[in-house]
Parts: structure tokens; C-alpha cells; sequence
């Protein structure tokens, strides 16, 4: 189903229903961390494109959900809105991007002077597509730029304050330019490919072009390349490797004349691989780039009477590898770079071919010059761009050596000799995916590209006189694994920041919200520290966190003493431990335990050690270690709690059976482990979360992954599970949190549901053997890994992750929630 995603403004509220009598209050979800863009692992496969007024426009892949998505914004320092091109089966890989002539839509509209919002009054109601256009009243009103959308509302609000008499019902124009959007998909045999135009009503035309027709021959719409002629038709260049499941294939090229398909080969060779490029100079000659396999050579094909006409650009080494093209207008010359390893081996250049008009416009004379040195490995994922001003080509290439993402260009307008090599971004894994456009409106290179690291999609800017600046678009993430807790005033917050790669923790008053706090970083000593993070805190309002240092694939601990904080190793260096890593404290505040996953012995480890009285240091804790389950293939989401005689209880998935599992650490050295759940058929029990009831009963809640759905387990004996289905429409109950009000007794499931994109909640009273039906707590969020605490006065403390927004953010209810007749969640007083 294809879905578009609207703006989220962190606006909280829950689902009250409309017989409902009590007034309740909505309080908001404040920000803890964060920054612009979203969140999961997104920027793969971006291609980056302006349009004639200066609007920027990217499509990019985001690989957590498999999506489709494009950003767009009119011009730099103005929001980006994003949407959700096509979101079925794991559709967007080999994205590419065009944008057309632009489109018109009027209608009337009221406007006030001083305001920023215009309220549509008849016409199209407005969608996402058209943020960063302009809109002007008639006749023959100023542009004004376009901020952002309210569809249901049918409003737009504009950059700058209408200043104009207020009017009713005037005419307007909007200007906006469509991107057409080229891409393989996934279809019932295979992979297909996929063309996608804004539609009607926030929806996208999504067409198969070349879809597969029979089982065995299924692998289309791999390497695409798009653009669009002065006619408004839609040019499109892809492989076709239906003959086989290898990675090379067939050159295909499709034209859309606005009623149909046409298809041909450009090139009768079934060994082309690597990055295919089509452009389309000021004569509408079309021209495809690829490289073939079994040659090495960098090869372009144009038409020319109905036919191809290929040429060969580059046939020395191992030609032909990053390609990117790009014609110019102002030097009617044809740009393309691309990688060459002149000797076969890792080192390679960069190469820069151009194509000058020779005979007619049809032809061209082409010249391939070596712009870098063969060191290193220069010259993967190139593309190239050019400015407004003759000879001001500007090529950016990935530098797999140093990991870097460099540029060449000129070095003035005009110049045969290229140098120096900048830098654009000099991050820890930075500049896969890179793709390079200039923009009218200001003459700067603009650059999108792949912060591996960070997992996200960041844009670049340079001119000829400044160093480049980064922003993120969509992926920063500040707060994927969180924790929370509270001390008698404080509300305390731990999390991992990704795009700094260090584990923070943030505190403020429970009154207040999180700006009123502080947030410091606990731990920055390696490259990549703070994932899976886990918080307890005890009655004295001393922190301690279990948390994975990635860079040294080990286990690390921290608390606070009240005035200091103290870190240290767990585990000897050598050994890979620590993932899914837990803390928990005993209800007395006088053992600690540690649990942890032993990626070496495919096993579950834990320690406990009596707290100190005085704590000088994070040494001053022993630990003793336990390993359960060695060659096992266990630990993954692990789950701990104490229960009142501080026995230790663990929940964890089981990789061998597929299977949630339970195991219990007596007082006395004892140890059972249990299998919750067995079907041979099921895979169940992820994202594990284990709470132990007032009354002494263990119960975990987990992730069904083959039905989509959320379970609830209690102990009722020695291997005995009584099991609910809390959830199970559409795909939900993802990375639920069980808890217990440690008065009432209530029981509480937090979880995810990914079909409606939410934050959802269902709970019992102990009295009761009846679950209240779901209810949302956050719509539309896409909010993950949430973090619940509740304290003495069943209050609730609650972060979450906002993917699309890319920051942690906290859920402050004042009062214990309160149920209607029904049963059914009702809100805060």
C-alpha cells in the first residue's frame, strides 16, 4: 500500500473518545535530544536535483522500513518535507531523480495581513508536493514562498507574513515543480521498474514500466537513470538482469511520449554493471552512459534516426565505474566522471570524459583526462555538476581509503588543470551515495550523501570562495536506545547519541520539561559507545548504566556517586560481549544486577554484586559471572528484573528454536531456564520485556514475528506460561515495555504498531482477567524503543524515539491516567 508521510509537529494526544463527559488535559511531547531530519538507516541510493527557482529537491531509499521517500523544501534555511513515495516491499533501491516544467493549480483562498497561514477556500485541496513552491494572488500578486502544508485543514503557511489588505475568496496561483521519480520495485516475481509522480489528493502515481512476466525471468529495474526532454517526456535507462541472477545484465532504455511505453536496447551486450547514466542535451539527443564487464570500458550510446550509435570513452584499465553525467547548457558540453583502476587492483583514479559538439549536434568529440592519482581507492560513487558560468564543472567522488568525501573542480572556471582536492566531509564514514547539483538560485554546489556512521541521509554547500557545511535531511539519530528513570525531584534520561557515536544522559525537574535540565556526555572514550544502554537507579538517587562499546565489542558500566561519574570495562578487550546489555537494581537498593549477550559463546551472561556503601569509583563493584546457555545461540533482547526476595529473572529470544525464553537465578546458586513459547512453524520473541508483579508472578511481553503480533506471558507454574494475544491487526507489537504500578498492581504494555505508524497502550487491573482494548498514546510518530517508568503515585515517565524527526522524545502526564465506565484509556486529569 502506498503511503505518504505527513509532518509530525510533536503535537501529543490521546485517543479520548467523543461520548467522553470528563475534561481531561493533553500534554505535549517535549524534545530531549535531537536535531533536524528523521531517524532509522536512510540516504542510500540519493540523488539530488534542483529546480529553476532554486527549490531542492532528493530522493533517497530509507532502509529500515524499505521505503521510498523524497525530500523537498524551496530553498535553503526552509523546512524539508518529506514523504513516503512507496513503501511496498522494499521498494527504492537505484533511485533516480528529474524534475519537469513546472505546474500551475488555482482556486480562492482568504488571507490576513500579518499572517503566514492561507486558507483554500475552493480549488485542489493543497498536498505535500507543493511545499517549497510559490503562491501568489491574482492578478499578478508577488511570489511567495510556500513553508508548509495542512491537508486536512486545506491550508498553506507561507515562509514570510502575507503583507496585503485581508480578503476573502481571492484568486491565487501555485507554482510548483513535480519531481518524476525512477526506481526498481519489488513485483510478484521479483524486482520490476517502478516510475512515481505526485498524484491527486497526497497520493502518488506509481506505474511498472517493465514488469517481470514469468517466475525465472524476474530482475528488472536495477541501476536506473531518468530525465525528461523539452517536450515533457520521460526518459528512462535501467538493467534488465532477467537472464540471470548475476550482477550484470542487459541495457534497457523506455520513453514515456504521454500515452505510452516504448522499450529498446541501447547496447546488445548482456555484461553491463555499475551505475547507469542518461542526460539530454539542448537538441534532445538523448544519450545513455554504462559500463561494460566484460571490456572494462566506459561506454555511451546515442540515438540518432530510431537506432543507437555507441562509442567507447574509456577502454583503458578497469574503466567505467561510479559513472555520473551531466550536460551544460552555457559550454553545450556533456560532463561525465568516473572511477578507473588503471592496473586491476584497489588503487584507482578518477576520470573526467567530456564531450564537445563535433559535426552536428548529434555528434560529439570526447576526451577522457585522469583528474587524481592512483592511490588509495578514489573515484567510488562520483558525480559531477555544473554552475551557471562556463567551465565550472565541480566533481564529488567517495574516498574509500580515508572514508572521506572529497571534490575537484577547476582551478578557476575555465581551467584545464584541476586541484586541490577538498574535503566536503571528513566524518568517520562519510560520501557513499553521493549526487551533486548546482542551484540556480545561487550558483552553490549542493551535495547529498550517506553518513554510514549516523546512519542518514546529509546535504552539503560550497562556492568558490567558502569551505562546505553539512546539515542533516532525514536520519540523525539521538536517542535510538534510551532509558529512563526518576529520583525524588529529577526525571533522568540515558541515551546514545549515534551521529557523535557517545552516551549521554539528560536530567530535569519532574515539574518542568527537558529544556529546564541539563545533559551531559557520560561516556565519549571510543568511536562508537553507548548502544543498548540501560539505566537503574536507587532510593538514594545514585545512576548506574550498562551500556555496548561497538568499537571495542565490549561491555562497559558507569554510575554516578551523586557529585562524579565513573566508567569502566566489564570484560576482557578480546571478547565480543555486551550487546543487548541490561542493569537492574533489587528492591532494596542493595544488589545490582548486570546481564549481557556473549556473541563468542552464543550464550547469556549475568553478574550480580552488592552496591557499596561508598562509591569512589565504578572498580569499587565485584562481579561474578554466570554464563547460561554456552552454543545456544541465545541472548538476543534481553530482559531482567529483581523480584522482592531479590531473585534475578531474565527473558531473552532463542536464534536455535525461534522462541522466547525465561531463566531464573535463585539466592541460592540455583539456576531453571524454561522456552516460553515452542511451534517449529513460529518465530516469536523479540524485543523480550520482563516485570515481575507485586504479587511475585513473572510476566514478559514480545514481538510475534510470523503473525505480527504482540504477546503477553505470566508464569502460573514450573513450566507453565499462560500466553495472551494482546495485538494482532496488522503488523503491530513491536518493542513492547511491560510494567506493573508498584501500588495498584495495574499492568501496562507499551508497544509499537507499525501499521498505523503509532504508539499504542493496553493494561489490566489485577483484579480483572479481562485486557482493556488498545489504545493510542502517540498517533503517527513512528515512534520506537520506548522507555517507561512509573513511580509510587502511578505516574508515568515515557521517552521514545521519533524516527522521522530523529530525536528522543518525553511524554510528561502530571497524574496518574485515569479509565472511563468502559475501561477504556482515557487520558491525565
Amino acid at each position: 500500500m502506498n503511503r505518504t508521510l505527513l509532518q509530525f509537529f510533536f503535537a501529543f494526544a490521546l485517543a479520548i473518545p467523543a461520548w467522553a463527559a470528563e475534561s481531561v488535559s493533553l500534554y505535549p511531547i517535549q524534545t530531549i535530544a535531537g536535531g533536524p531530519g528523521g531517524g532509522g538507516d536512510v540516504g542510500q541510493y540519493s540523488r539530488l536535483a534542483h529546480d529553476p527557482a532554486g527549490g531542492q529537491h532528493v530522493v533517497y531509499y530509507d532502509a529500515t522500513y524499505g521505503d521510498l521517500k523524497y525530500a523537498h523544501r524551496g530553498g535553503i534555511g526552509q523546512p524539508w518535507t518529506i514523504d513516503v513515495v512507496d513503501s511496498q516491499d522494499g521498494a527504492g533501491r537505484w533511485c533516480a531523480l528529474a524534475i519537469g516544467a513546472a505546474s500551475e493549480t488555482s482556486g480562492t483562498c482568504n488571507v490576513v495581513n500579518g499572517s503566514r497561514t492561507v486558507e483554500i477556500t475552493t480549488g485542489t485541496t493543497p498536498t505535500s508536493v507543493i511545499a517549497g513552491g510559490s503562491f501568489r494572488l491574482e492578478p499578478g500578486g508577488a511570489w511567495q514562498t510556500i513553508a508548509s502544508v495542512d491537508p486536512e485543514r486545506r491550508r498553506i503557511d507561507l515562509v514570510n507574513p502575507y503583507s496585503g489588505p485581508s480578503t476573502s475568496n481571492a484568486p491565487y496561483t501555485i507554482r510548483y515543480y513535480q519531481p518524476t521519480i525512477s526506481y526498481q520495485g519489488k513485483a510478484s516475481y521479483g524486482s520490476t521498474l517502478r516510475i512515481a509522480r505526485p498524484g491527486d489528493a497526497g497520493a502518488w502515481n506509481i506505474a511498472d514500466v517493465d514488469p517481470p512476466t514469468t517466475p525465472t525471468q524476474s530482475h528488472t529495474g536495477f541501476e536506473t537513470g531518468v530525465a525528461i526532454d523539452s517536450a515533457g517526456r520521460i526518459h528512462v535507462v535501467y538493467q534488465d538482469r532477467s537472464t540471470s541472477e548475476s550482477i550484470t545484465g542487459l541495457l534497457r532504455y523506455a520513453r514515456f511520449d504521454g500515452a505510452s511505453w516504448t522499450f529498446q536496447n541501447p547496447i546488445q551486450d548482456q555484461s553491463i554493471h555499475g551505475t547507469d547514466r542518461i542526460c539530454i542535451d539542448s537538441a534532445d539527443v538523448v544519450r545513455v552512459f554504462c559500463r561494460n564487464t566484460v571490456t572494462n570500458q566506459l561506454m555511451t550510446a546515442r540515438q540518432e534516426s530510431g537506432s543507437w550509435v555507441v562509442e567507447t570513452l574509456d577502454a583503458t584499465g578497469r574503466a567505467g565505474l561510479g559513472i555520473d553525467a551531466v550536460y551544460s547548457p552555457v559550454d553545450d558540453t556533456i560532463f561525465v566522471s568516473s572511477q578507473n583502476r588503471p592496473d586491476g587492483s584497489e588503487n584507482a583514479d578518477v576520470r573526467l570524459s567530456t564531450g564537445t559538439p563535433s559535426l552536428g549536434p548529434d555528434t560529439r568529440e570526447w576526451n577522457t583526462t585522469t583528474l587524481g592519482t592512483a592511490m588509495g581507492n578514489n573515484g567510488d560513487y562520483t558525480s559531477i555538476a555544473h554552475g551557471s558560468a562556463a567551465g565550472t564543472q565541480q566533481l564529488l567522488y567517495y574516498d574509500s581509503l580515508t572514508r572521506r568525501l572529497l571534490m575537484l573542480r577547476p582551478t578557476t572556471p575555465g581551467a584545464s588543470e584541476y586541484g586541490p582536492t577538498l574535503i566536503v566531509d571528513a566524518g568517520a564514514d562519510v560520501g557513499r551515495y553521493c549526487s551533486a547539483a548546482v542551484n540556480p538560485a545561487d550558483n552553490v554546489l549542493y551535495a547529498t550523501y550517506y553518513d554510514a556512521r549516523a546512519t542518514a541521509l546529509k546535504m552539503a554547500s560550497n562556492n568558490w570562495t567558502s569551505d562546505s557545511t553539512t546539515t542533516y535531511i532525514d536520519g540523525i539519530k539521538a536517542g535510538v536506545y534510551s532509558d529512563i528513570g526518576f529520583t525524588a525531584t529529577e526525571v533522568i534520561a540515558a541515551y546514545y547519541n549515534a551521529t557523535e557515536g557517545n552516551l549521554h544522559v539528560a536530567r530535569w525537574p519532574k515539574s518542568g520539561i527537558p529544556s529546564d535540565g541539563t545533559d551531559v556526555v557520560v561516556d565519549a572514550s571510543s568511536a562508537n559507545v553507548g548502544e543498548y544502554v540501560s539505566m537503574a537507579i536507587d532510593k538514594d538517587g545514585r545512576i548506574y548504566l550498562a551500556y555496548y562499546d561497538r568499537a571495542n565489542t565490549n561491555l562497559k558500566f558507569a554510575v554516578w556517586n551523586l557529585s562524579d561519574w565513573f566508567t569502566t570495562q566489564i570484560n576482557n578487550s578480546s571478547q565480543n560481549v555486551g550487546e543487548y546489555c541490561r542493569v537492574a537494581i533489587d528492591p532494596n537498593s542493595t544488589k545490582l544486577a548486570l546481564a549481557w549477550r556473549d556473541a563468542d559463546q552464543l550464550a547469556v551472561t549475568f553478574a550480580i554484586a552488592d552496591i557499596p556503601a561508598i562509591i569512589d569509583s565504578a572498580g569499587d563493584f565485584t562481579w561474578t559471572p554466570t554464563t547460561i546457555g554456552v552454543n545456544q545461540e541465545i541472548g538476543r533482547y534481553l530482559s531482567i528484573a529483581f523480584d522482592a526476595s531479590s531473585q534475578l529473572h531474565l527473558a531473552y529470544f532463542s536464534d536455535k528454536l525461534y522462541a522466547p525464553m525465561y531463566a531464573l537465578a535463585g539466592t541460592t546458586a540455583t539456576l531453571t531456564t524454561e522456552t516460553i513459547e515452542y511451534n517449529k512453524l513460529n518465530i516469536a520473541g523479540w524485543f523480550t520485556s520482563i516485570a515481575i508483579g507485586t504479587l511475585g508472578q513473572p510476566a514478559v511481553a514480545y514481538h510475534d514475528v510470523t503473525h505480527g503480533s504482540l504477546k503477553y506471558a505470566e508464569r502460573t507454574g514450573d513450566q507453565t506460561w499462560a500466553i495472551t494475544t494482546l495485538a494482532d491487526k496488522g503488523d503491530t507489537g513491536y518493542y513492547p515495555v511491560l510494567r506493573f504500578d508498584p501500588v495498584t498492581n495495574e499492568q501496562y504494555v507499551v508497544y509499537y504498531d507499525h501499521t498505523e505508524n503509532s504508539l499504542m497502550i493496553r493494561s489490566k487491573p489485577i483484579s480483572s482477567t479481562t485486557w482493556r482494548e488498545p489504545m493510542t498514546l502517540a498517533t503517527d510518530t513512528r515512534g520506537i524503543h520506548p522507555a517507561v517508568s512509573i513511580d509510587a503515585d502511578g505516574r508515568f515517565y515515557m521517552s521514545f524515539y521519533y524516527q522521522v524527526g530523529g530525536d528522543l522524545l518525553y511524554m510528561n502526564p502530571s497524574t496518574p491516567p485515569i479509565f472511563n465506565a468502559a475501561g477504556g484509556w482515557r487520558g491525565y486529569r
